[in-house]
This record gives structure tokens, sequence and C-alpha cells, in this order.
């Protein structure tokens, strides 16, 4: 089996996070759409959507 090794960077360039739920002990759950870009052996750019959610 070949192995083939790619190299290159990316960077995240937008990051829009908002809130779809609050609470009262200052938990909350957002969502963030994130916008990333490539560059190196591959070029390209990439959109990705985490939910998360934030506990103290």
């Amino acid at each position: 089996m070949t192995k083939i090794v790619l190299k290159g960077v990316f960077q995240i360039t937008a990051w829009n996070e908002s809130a779809y739920a609050e609470h009262d002990n200052n938990n909350k759950q957002t969502i963030a759409e994130i916008t990333q870009t490539y560059s190196g052996d591959i070029n390209g750019s990439a959109q990705i959507r985490y939910v998360m959610s934030y506990q103290n």
C-alpha cells in the first residue's frame, strides 16, 4: 500500500455563533456556522455547522 502525504494549512475565515436556548443557570446551547479555507497541496473552502452546549 502506498502512503500519500499532503501538506497544507487551513484558516477559519468566519465564525457566526448564535444561541437557540439560554437558561437561568447560564447554560446555553448554540449553533456555530464556520467557514474555513485550505491552501497547499489542496486548495478550497468548506462550511461546517456545530451544535454546541455550554455548561457551568
